[in-house]
């Protein structure tokens, strides 16, 4: 109806709200309830698009304050609804007059701007009119957020058009595409979808081979009834993948029931489901994890499970986990599984962590990346493969006897490793003593952030999850993911050592393992293809980068010089070319003698270190850096200072843990007689029945030397052994990617680089790494006074502390022969480390080369 006065005031007295048509120009146009608020004219103008292409009349009401006395005052009525609406009509009506559009269609718009419903309300004043307007725009939002369509309810929508139109004779998806666009509004929303032909098209595909299946529409609509508009399958894409790479309804099935259970697990969020996780370019994605993760279970249904003796009514319980919501409701109470053999125990273990988990997809996908047939991954992938011999091996014990309850087997633990559960991680609190940590204002905390940087500036740990016998993909494929390897075009060092490729299977403490010429072959395959194979040229493919440098150590066996050469071939068998420079190391001959319990005859003091390039080593003539009279063009390292089992250096662990470092892949059989004083030694004893993880590891003034002389740009160990070559590479600035044994190692490792970097930042004998004031604050806030790590300050040294404690830097400390460029500045009161205003440019680049090291974008 169109205002009547009289009906105005009736309304009023008895409801206190009036709706009547009446004219847009009784408004205040220019006024706001909240003023100062800007309006989106991108906004404004989507909406003249979308609602106002011609004179069209103006959907809903517009929300009006009038005082309590009713007095209205036409032409500065005050709206309180959002203004967006009006802006777009006037703006639609200002288009149609420029446009010079016809005098029919000029009146037309009159009469829509004069038959606008207006919703009179008492508001007083102007807090209220805030509020009110504030409340009115957010049930607009409230409203849109219930109504927007998610794509599963836009297939049905579809779907539904498709069968009325069916009929008339339109069933084609371009037909339906056409009649669906001359009589529906398209929509410009972030948070639908707008319909295309493509998009049609696709809804039909979804429709028929996923949600026209009741049970698989069931499994769609328990995500969207828990999740709302947040849900995973909000949007056509994620359900168009799923269809994709899921080629069959029990596929689809298993696909959306993992998605479900990682959801309600927590293991995963829905804003973690997108095109580029589920289906990346270039790469595997979570759907062909999931895929796989399918052959995964169904091989330990019908390769493991039938090889564990078990009871029909336990066989059946195991045989069900495999439905997610089951795992779920057994693992409440986990209680049950104390009455099954230790081997289905494991079982479990790894279908919950590892099938039904998400803690080592990392480790599968790399693995993925090479091959997606079962038994090639469980070839390729160690510590699956691990998982599974273990599993079998305790099922074989377990025949024909009772299996009893008994704690977690090694195998549990390992995979427990896989998934990332445990480690070895190093906390602040373990680094300090109670009495500093409770005088640690967040200072020392800063330092520790700062030494934690330091690592990941310079070191990155990767683990090797193939047999030594096996193809470079998976390793290469990993080493890839730092792409420093193919970027850098400076040299790059392969460093291998022969006597800690692996550990001998008996008397390892005087016997060096077997030369293992696989494992090197494939260790410098997959260096080779990190390095993009050469470069751009094509004659390089599978051939060493220019400048690149491949060392081996021998460990004293010169013997092996040929089968070392024979290792250096390409995947076809041909040899790469390569020149061979040959250096000795000379190594003291009384402090060899330390490492044996007797010495007789004579005693080998010398190995061979053979350096590998293309053309042949270009070297520059200078001193070398820890043995005076000898320069880069000798021949001869040394002589060196062999390290006792008893020095800080040896790295020492349980012997259970030794075990899980080196695997089985890595413990070498030896073969032949062993030699008359080997035979007579016995094994070494330490404190805490610890031994040395690798018995023959070789100092660090080596890898200082080899450093130095040699001044590669990235370093590569494979395999790494201990924190030595770590903290060179930190003292020197030259970044390393180690290549570990197992998840273990590379856990232990990590966490022994930590404590022996966070020693060295105290040890003023370090100068590389030394940093006064962090020592000085130890010292202070220990309940001594003193800190064991900080030798009496020098003069000197006080000077730079005390440069050190106002922020500058110590201009006056050595640098570095390979760089020179100056130190990051230290922080300040717990302050975080900030790059130095002078840093140069040569600092700059090298620092953008370690954010790529550690995966780190530029931005």
């Amino acid at each position: 109806a169109t205002f009547s006065a009289e009906a105005y005031q009736a309304a009023m007295q008895t409801a206190g709200v009036y709706e009547a048509a009446g004219n847009i120009f009784w408004l205040n146009l220019r006024g706001s309830a909240t003023p100062g608020v800007p309006i989106n004219a991108t906004a404004v103008k989507n909406l003249q698009r979308s609602h106002f292409k011609g004179p069209a009349h103006f959907d809903g009401s517009v929300a009006v304050a009038v005082p309590k006395n009713l007095a209205l005052s036409f032409g500065n009525l005050r709206r309180v609804s959002p203004e967006e609406p009006e802006h777009a009509m006037l703006f639609a009506v200002r288009d149609a007059i420029r446009a010079g559009e016809a005098e029919k269609t000029l009146r037309s718009w009159r009469s829509k701007l004069l038959s606008v419903t207006i919703r009179f309300e008492i508001i007083e004043t102007e807090q209220d009119m805030f509020f009110r307007a504030v409340n009115l725009r957010n049930k607009v939002i409230e409203e849109y957020e219930a109504l927007v369509r998610t794509a599963v309810g836009r297939v049905f929508e579809l779907v539904a058009f498709r069968s009325s139109m069916q009929a008339s004779g339109v069933s084609g998806a371009e037909e339906l595409f056409k009649a669906w666009e001359a009589n529906v509004r398209q929509t410009r929303s972030h948070l639908a979808e707008t319909v295309t032909l493509n998009f049609v098209e696709t809804a039909f595909k979804v429709y028929d081979n996923l949600l026209g299946d009741k049970k698989l529409r069931a499994s769609v609509m328990r995500v969207e009834e828990r999740y709302g508009k947040m849900s995973a399958w909000v949007w056509m894409t994620n359900l168009d993948a799923v269809v994709l790479k899921s080629k069959t309804p029990q596929l689809i099935e298993w696909v959306l029931l993992m998605v479900e259970h990682l959801l309600l697990t927590e293991q995963m969020s829905c804003k973690d489901f997108t095109k580029r996780t589920l289906i990346p370019q270039k790469q595997k994605g979570l759907l062909d994890l999931w895929v796989f993760k399918n052959d995964l279970m169904r091989y330990m249904v019908n390769n493991l499970l039938p090889k564990i003796e078990l009871t029909a009514a336990q066989r059946e319980v195991l045989a069900s986990l495999t439905v997610a919501e089951e795992l779920r409701s057994k693992n409440k109470n986990k209680q049950w599984q104390g009455t099954l053999p230790e081997s289905a125990r494991l079982w479990v273990t790894f279908l919950t962590n590892v099938v039904f988990g998400v803690g080592s997809d990392g480790c599968l996908k790399t693995t993925l990346k090479a091959t997606s047939d079962i038994n090639e991954f469980i070839a390729n992938n160690t510590a699956v493969a691990e998982a599974f011999s273990e599993v079998e091996e305790k099922a074989r014990a377990e025949q024909g006897r009772p299996e009893q309850a008994s704690g977690g087997s090694s195998a549990e633990v390992q995979t427990q490793a896989l998934c990332g559960v445990g480690g070895m991680e190093v906390s602040l609190t373990e680094l300090i003593t109670p009495e500093q940590a409770n005088q640690d204002d967040g200072q020392l905390e800063a330092w520790f952030e700062f030494m934690n940087t330091k690592i990941d500036q310079f070191c990155k740990f990767i683990v090797d999850r193939g047999a030594a016998s096996m193809t470079n993909s998976a390793l290469a494929a990993e080493l890839k993911e730092n792409s420093v390897l193919a970027e850098i075009n400076g040299p790059a060092l392969l460093l291998y050592d022969s006597k800690t490729a692996g550990e001998a299977s008996s008397n390892a403490n005087v016997r060096l393992p077997p030369f293992r010429a696989q494992h090197l072959k494939r260790m410098a395959q997959a260096f080779i293809k990190a390095r993009d194979q050469g470069g751009d040229d094509i004659d390089q493919q599978e051939e060493l980068r220019d400048g690149d440098i491949i060392m081996v150590l021998d460990g004293g066996r010169h013997g092996n010089d040929g089968s070392i050469q024979g290792s250096f071939t390409k995947i076809s068998g041909e040899s790469i070319t390569k020149v061979k420079q040959a250096f000795t190391v000379v190594y003291d001959e009384e402090s060899v003698g330390e490492r044996r319990e007797r010495v007789r005859g004579f005693v080998t003091c010398t190995e061979s270190l053979y350096a590998f390039t293309r053309t042949g080593l270009a070297m520059e003539r200078r001193p070398r850096k820890h043995f005076p009279g000898t320069t880069t063009m000798g021949s001869v390292i040394g002589p060196i200072q062999s390290l006792a089992w008893t020095d800080e250096n040896c790295w020492k662990e349980q012997p259970k843990v030794k075990k899980d470092i080196f695997t089985k892949e890595h413990k070498v059989l030896v073969g032949g007689a062993v030699e008359a004083t080997a035979a007579q030694a016995t094994k070494p004893s330490f404190p805490d029945d610890s031994e040395p993880v690798f018995w023959h590891y070789s100092p660090p003034v080596l890898f200082s030397e080899l450093l130095h002389s040699f001044r590669p740009m990235v370093v590569v160990r494979g395999n790494e052994t201990d924190h030595c070559m770590a903290m060179e590479c930190i003292k020197a600035k030259i970044p390393l990617v180690s290549i570990c044994l197992s998840e273990t190692h590379k856990e232990a490792l990590t966490a022994q680089v930590k404590r022996r970097l966070w020693k060295a930042m105290q040890t003023e004998s370090v100068p590389e790494v030394y940093e006064p004031t962090l020592a000085k604050l130890l010292s202070e806030s220990s309940s001594d006074g003193t800190s064991k790590n900080q030798k009496k300050t020098k003069p000197e040294a006080k000077k730079r502390a005390k440069k050190a404690e106002e922020g500058e830097d110590d201009k006056e400390a050595k640098t570095e022969e390979t760089g020179g460029e100056p130190e990051p500045k230290k922080p300040k009161k717990g302050g975080r480390p900030t790059s130095s205003a002078n840093a140069s440019a040569a600092e700059t680049a090298r620092q953008a080369l370690l954010a790529k090291l550690m995966g780190k974008s530029s931005e």
